[in-house]
């Protein structure tokens, strides 16, 4: 009788253990131990695929919480976080005409930085956030870089090329700027010292469109959009290479194209904007700095776009 009674309980101890084997059979842990949710927030501009106008949204890097920063019957776009993740500067075109604003991270405090008549677009904060850099359509000719002084208002025009010079961005210690540059023909990544008279540098150097480079927050490295070196007439892919232009690493190798990286805040990822997803719409996606692990975060049926990851 003790023995049945042993057997009874080995048999039933058996029967728990299975059930909890089956139990766990068929789930999948959300997040595996080399996939972890990295931090912070990322802003990005969104519109209805049948709206032409353009919002501004944030969300975590999971691609959760998502909340309506900004959405008017104008359009918003190109968002860009300061460097305390208080502030966004971002482009609004109202009536036709698009100038720079600033806003908190919850959508109060507009104020407006810019008065043009001619288009000015791309803002970026400079390290400590007290300047603002962008790209203005000088006369109506051609873009070049300039910066607004946010403590006393002054504005300095950077370049004064009869090419277009767009999409700056600082290096950490606010001593340079990147910036995409048509001078030499097509499309190139040029840096310059602020203040220091110097011509600017070409840091890539090609026969091919570079374009949307951004440094990251260590300074050792660029990333940046550039076509398949490997594919004839390819589309846009994901690249990044050293500050000085060395070590050229492809991140991205899809049929369609990839736009608009930008850094995590502690470099170990980069999010962008892809047309994977379809041509109809464009989500955005995240990766490691080496290119593995792609995610798609927003998986709407929206367009995504401009993402800017704070902390």
């Amino acid at each position: 009788m003790r023995l049945s009674k042993m057997r009874y309980v080995f048999v039933m101890a058996a029967i728990a253990l299975a059930v909890i084997y089956l139990a766990s059979c068929g789930k999948k842990d959300p997040v595996s131990s080399d996939e972890t949710i990295p931090a912070g927030t990322i802003v990005y501009g969104s519109k209805d695929s049948n709206d032409g106008d353009y919002g501004l949204y944030s969300m975590d890097a999971a691609g959760g919480n998502q909340k309506q920063i900004l959405d008017t019957e104008d359009s918003e776009q190109t968002p860009d976080c300061s460097s305390d993740g208080n502030k966004i500067a971002f482009l609004w075109t109202i009536s036709g005409k698009s100038q720079i604003y600033t806003m908190d991270m919850d959508g109060a405090n507009l104020q407006k930085h810019t008065s043009y008549d001619y288009t000015v677009s791309y803002p970026r904060w400079s390290p400590g956030d007290s300047m603002i850099a962008y790209q203005r359509y000088t006369d109506g000719t051609n873009y070049d870089i300039c910066v607004i002084n946010l403590i006393s208002g002054s504005f300095t025009q950077l370049t004064a090329d009869t090419a277009n010079d767009m999409t700056p961005s600082w290096s950490p210690d606010g001593s340079r700027i990147i910036f995409t540059s048509n001078r030499d023909g097509d499309c190139d990544i040029y840096a310059m010292d602020i203040g220091l008279g110097t011509d600017p540098v070409n840091l890539t150097m090609n026969n091919v469109d570079d374009v949307h480079a951004q440094y990251s927050h260590d300074g050792e490295w660029i990333v940046y959009v550039s076509p398949d070196r490997a594919v004839a007439e390819s589309d846009n892919e994901i690249f990044k290479m050293r500050a000085d232009g060395s070590d050229v690493t492809q991140l991205t190798n899809n049929s369609v194209s990839d736009y608009t990286p930008c850094w995590s805040p502690d470099d170990s990822w980069i999010a962008y904007r892809s047309y994977v997803s379809g041509p109809s719409w464009h989500d955005i996606f995240r990766m490691r700095a080496d290119g593995s692990n792609k995610i798609n975060i927003t998986n709407s049926s929206a367009i995504d776009a401009w993402p800017d990851w704070t902390r």
